[in-house]
């Protein structure tokens, strides 16, 4: 699929843009927008920017895997009639015919869940893999079809107690080669381990090695802070107080080149306010952050998953629609 190269400054050292370098500098920033909120079409069965809503449910934290025009997404799900929260999935033939029922992924069915499941992060592979977080770890489950999941036995990473704190949330998965790569949320900033695919694959127990976002420092650093960073709106620079839910791809470049790319949750201090940002790294440890939103800076606009889409890429966002939280979607060329 074709993407257009589209130029955004970025900060953290940032040189020009281009296929070059390492770490944070040099990034090419295709994936990073600028993104259009769907917009209102009489000729369309969905009421944009909205894609999915349900009358029963809260709907947080998109994942989503294309295949051509017809996009497949899991979601958390708070529905009204059940206690805790689980994880749903839901079907696009096309985008603007918005996305079919929802259907039970998985629930919380396991001591260390705590009742709760959240944040899935799904790859298409031999098997499907879908992580996920609950009772502060976090655990993930295999597929044959995409459908039928089965659980690993107990959490797959847990908090260590130290520099992450005690919880872990928001795991956004990624292969690269033989080894798969989890982001995740520990005391407000993007930590990282990884470990063999072919256990994770397998369902097996397995090694995880955590990551440091900065060797050159003692102790461990993560790979992705919210200090100093701000985003800046046509009219509104806001600070990013904190990360609140990540997402994650490693797409290859016209170069050949992976490229590691985080959306996320700015939590911008002011409770009824938070937006969607965009970092890149061509290491996968030391990522440029855009100063431009995703989105405009709005209320509860969060929780971001991109994918090709098309000629161009989709954002899966959430948003509030009345009272409920639903999936709305923005597209870029």
């Amino acid at each position: 699929m074709s993407r257009a190269w589209l130029v955004l400054l970025l900060v953290a050292g940032c040189g020009s843009i281009g296929d070059a370098g390492g770490g944070a500098s040099n990034l090419p920033v295709s994936g990073a927008g600028p993104f259009r909120p769907l917009e209102p079409d009489e000729s369309i069965p969905i009421t944009p920017p909205f894609v999915l809503l349900d009358n029963l449910a809260d709907l947080d934290e998109p994942s989503v895997v294309d295949w051509g025009d017809a996009l497949a997404m899991w979601v958390t799900a708070k529905r009204k009639t059940l206690s805790g929260t689980r994880i749903e999935h839901a079907d696009a033939y096309h985008l603007t015919d918005g996305f079919g029922p929802l259907i039970m992924a998985i629930e919380p069915d396991q001591t260390w869940e705590g009742g709760a499941l959240s944040s899935p992060s799904v790859l298409w592979e031999q098997p499907w893999i879908l992580f996920y977080g609950g009772g502060g770890a976090i655990g993930w489950a295999t597929a044959a079809d995409g459908h039928t999941w089965v659980k690993a036995p107990g959490p797959a990473l847990v908090a260590n107690n130290e520099e992450e704190g005690t919880a872990l949330t928001s795991p956004a998965a990624v292969r690269v080669g033989d080894r798969l790569r989890v982001y995740y949320l520990a005391s407000g900033a993007v930590w990282a381990a990884d470990a063999p695919f072919a256990d994770i694959a397998a369902s097996r127990a397995t090694t995880w090695t955590r990551l440091d976002g900065d060797p050159t420092t003692p102790g461990r650093d993560p790979i992705l802070a919210p200090a100093g960073h701000q985003l800046v709106s046509s009219t509104t620079t806001v600070p990013v107080v904190s990360i609140d839910h990540v997402s994650a791809r490693a797409p290859i470049t016209p170069a050949g080149r992976v490229r590691y790319d985080l959306y996320f949750t700015a939590a911008t201090g002011t409770a009824s306010v938070s937006t969607c940002g965009f970092a890149s790294s061509f290491t996968g440890d030391r990522f440029a952050v855009s100063t431009t939103p995703l989105l405009p800076i709005m209320q509860t606009t969060r929780a971001p998953a991109e994918t090709p889409y098309g000629a161009g890429a989709v954002l899966l966002y959430v948003q509030i629609d009345g009272a409920r939280l639903a999936i709305a979607a923005a597209t870029s060329p």
